[in-house]
């Protein structure tokens, strides 16, 4: 279960990030990110 949890995260988190991608590159080439 813990798992599954985490790879549901992953998932979660793998969309946030395409969502966010174009916009930090926008703002400033991933500096955000870091």
């Amino acid at each position: 279960m813990l798992c599954e949890d985490r790879q549901h995260d992953m998932h979660r988190a793998a969309a946030f990030i395409k969502r966010l991608a174009p916009f930090c590159l926008t703002f400033g080439s991933g500096e955000a990110m870091t």
